[in-house]
């Protein structure tokens, strides 16, 4: 009787024991990143990765790892599991690196710097994936004749979909919703093609006899239009324009874009009285862009953390009159000679000089100097704009005693020299004082505290390629960093 009393009882713990074991087994991780080799096999072997014909390739489960693909023609079957990082710097969900023909489709693919990398590939489909929290979802480098279909891209920090270098591409039917929809980066003859975007849109960067049809901002048309001449847009959610002439964009409503409205090469046109809000880029960019008229626009943005109101870059001889800013400015490099009249910022006067010398600013919103010689800014109340003071190739200037709060630049010096910076109070900027360019400058008696408003990073003073300036005496609390230095040897 003892004896089978126990047999039960160490059977009993057996049972136990192995049942136990079975609720504990962990699903398997590879060790590290997973490649697809060039001979079709699997390294580690133990990845959650399948094959039988070294030419299909299904997920068997979540990965925690990057995915290195060797080999082409091949197609990789995420079979809807999920694809994995840590967020860590330059880090690639699925690396696709000098291949042809390789398929990767319907894996959830998050948190990696770049989600799917195609770098001088050729031929590939990207689709049915879902890609979301990474840096950038899908980007094309040097790569062609891709197709980009049907994925869902969205809360990446950068681009859902950026083309460098990269033609021929077809980027058709995604749903895309990040801070920036698809960039076109030095990338020309690709096709853009009844995509979905919602709370961004389009930016075109020097790229070319582009084809962008069919797709929506906000569930109104993306009005992208190239080598046009003499015509007026109409309802939009968003426009581009390349190569134009003599364009009318009136009376729109534009907000949740990435520009509002963008011109690249586009000269003689108007911009008059829209409503452009909340847009994740400028509302309004030119860049190598003449003659144009930009008048009776109201220009908002949700954070003066986020990029400018009105962008001028490399674009000269432009009308900028009767516009209001609110929450966000005016910024002008390379570009000169425009008129810059009865504009406003948060409701003060948009104060804009060039090539004026001996003069004291009393009254501004924002306060930009191109060109100037013995300026004096003080005593002014500078809040919540682009940038509180901008000097381009400004000279012996002094800006002193201003209050300076919650702009994304406090004051920033480009190509300017021997200029005093004193007993100014900012803070909450992503940088208080930013240099480029600008040596023998004086910086002193600054209180400069920021709190990270925007990516979680301030710099209390930057310093770019500014050699043999002084700084002393400046009070730098609260922020990431307080004195970055990226100077020229001498």
């Amino acid at each position: 009787m003892m004896k089978r009393i126990f047999a039960g009882i160490v059977l009993v713990l057996l049972l136990t024991g192995m049942l136990t074991l079975a609720f504990n087994i962990l699903p398997v991780k590879a060790a590290g990143t997973i490649y697809i080799r060039a001979d079709g096999s699997i390294d580690p072997p133990t990845a959650s990765i399948s094959t039988v014909d070294n030419i299909t390739y299904t997920f068997t489960g979540d990965i925690y790892d990057s995915i290195v693909i060797e080999r082409g023609d091949i197609v990789v079957d995420g079979e809807g599991y999920t694809l994995q990082g840590t967020n860590s710097s330059e880090s690639i969900g699925t690396d696709v690196t000098g291949r042809s023909n390789v398929t990767v489709k319907n894996t959830n693919i998050k948190n990696y710097y770049y989600g799917i990398l195609l770098y001088s590939s050729s031929s590939n489909s990207i689709s049915g994936n879902n890609i979301t929290n990474n840096g950038y979802g899908i980007y094309l480098d040097k790569s062609s004749n891709n197709s980009i279909a049907e994925n869902s891209i969205t809360a990446n920090n950068y681009a859902g979909i950026r083309l460098y270098w990269s033609s021929y591409n077809n980027v058709s039917g995604n749903t895309i919703n990040n801070l920036d929809g698809v960039w076109l980066s030095s990338s020309s003859n690709n096709t853009i093609f009844e995509n979905v975007f919602t709370g961004c849109g389009l930016y075109v960067y020097d790229s070319y006899g582009n084809r962008v049809e069919g797709n929506t901002v906000n569930g109104k048309p993306l009005a992208y239009f190239e080598d046009v001449s003499d015509h007026t847009i109409g309802d939009a959610g968003q426009v581009v324009l390349v190569n134009c002439d003599n364009m009318r964009v009136e009376n729109l409503n534009l907000s949740c874009a990435s520009d509002g409205v963008q011109l690249w090469n586009t000269n003689n046109s108007i911009i008059a009285n829209n409503n452009i809000t909340a847009n994740n880029g400028d509302g309004i960019g030119l860049s190598y862009s003449s003659n144009n008229t930009i008048s009776g626009n109201n220009i908002t943005a949700d954070s003066p953390q986020l990029p400018w109101g009105l962008r001028l870059d490399n674009s000269s001889n432009n009308k900028i009159v009767n516009n209001a800013f609110t929450r966000s400015g005016f910024f002008a490099v390379f570009s000169y000679q425009n008129t810059v009249e009865n504009n406003t910022v948060n409701g003060k006067p948009l104060v804009y000089l060039e090539g004026v010398s001996d003069h004291s600013v009393n009254d501004a919103g924002q306060v930009i100097l191109l060109r100037c010689n013995n300026i004096t800014v003080k005593d002014l109340d500078l809040l919540s704009t682009s940038a509180g003071v901008e000097l381009f190739e400004t000279n012996n200037t002094t800006i002193s005693e201003n209050n300076i709060t919650e702009n994304n630049l406090g004051i920033m010096l480009k190509s300017s020299s021997n200029n005093t910076i004193t007993a100014n109070n900012i803070t909450r900027t992503i940088s208080g004082i930013s240099f480029e360019g600008s040596p023998n400058n004086t910086i002193s008696r600054n209180d400069i505290a920021g709190v990270g408003l925007y990516l979680g990073s301030n710099t209390g003073i930057n310093l770019r390629y500014s050699n043999h300036n002084s700084i002393y005496g400046n009070n730098i609390t609260n922020n990431e960093d307080g004195i970055i230095a990226y100077l020229k040897t001498t």
